[in-house]
């Protein structure tokens, strides 16, 4: 056995960002974006010591002592340098779950009017006050071009009012890693559901379970790395 040493890269940023809660880089740059829970997101260039505001994303359930909250990650688009399309996930005002696609001013301003909800999972509370601890949260771009969604079940573990377990329900996007492709929209007559199921999807014909689930039984699935699907 040869031990190998740990290797890790660190990027020097300015300024400073106490509600920040992701870091990804944009495609083909040295730039990198910096996500804020409270709706800001950050074009960061760290060889100009540029912290430019690129977008702020408003409607958003605001509540930090009740869990984790407002802006949670966000995945550029694989085209992104040519479209300009940002994708966010949030915990919206109601407390439900939201996938929002984002255009573009320009080459370094997103464009808030260009909001589009693309995917929206409810509350499972009708008032923000009682939203799901969300422990977690993210989404990004499979080798396939397809969006992954990671779920949490929502309720902290000592709650045992759920019968049959959330993350084991076929019948809801809670708990789960979704998988939904958002080239093409399925659901035209919805306008929460703008996005289509994969074909190879486990339960993409499936009439009793939910098409868009791609894995299930997770209690507060945080972060993933794709490097071949199906």
């Amino acid at each position: 056995m040869v031990n190998q040493p740990d290797v890790y890269t660190y990027v020097m940023v300015p300024g400073t960002y106490p509600d920040a809660t992701y870091v990804t880089p944009v495609a083909g740059q040295t730039r990198i974006f910096i996500t804020e829970s409270t709706g800001e997101i950050r074009l960061v260039d760290p060889a100009t010591v540029d912290a430019a505001l690129y977008l702020t994303v408003s409607d958003l359930h605001a509540d930090k002592a009740n869990g984790e909250h407002g802006l949670l990650t966000i995945a550029p688009a694989p085209d992104f340098a040519a479209s300009g399309i940002l994708y966010v996930y949030a915990m919206n005002a109601a407390g439900g779950l939201e996938i929002r696609r984002y255009g573009r001013l320009n080459a370094t301003t997103g464009d808030p009017a260009s909001m589009q909800v693309v995917l929206n999972i409810p509350a499972k509370a009708p008032s923000a006050a009682a939203a799901p601890e969300l422990d977690g949260g993210w989404i990004g771009f499979g080798p396939d071009g397809h969006l992954y969604i990671m779920t949490s079940a929502g309720t902290p573990p000592a709650n045992t009012s759920l019968a049959p377990p959330v993350s084991g329900d076929l019948t809801s996007l809670l708990g789960k890693v979704l998988r939904i492709a958002v080239s093409r929209d399925d659901f035209p007559a919805d306008s929460s559901r703008n996005y289509a199921i994969p074909a190879r999807n486990p339960f993409a014909a499936s009439a009793t379970s939910a098409n868009e689930v791609w894995a299930y039984g997770f209690i507060r699935p945080r972060r993933a790395s794709l490097t071949a699907t199906t």
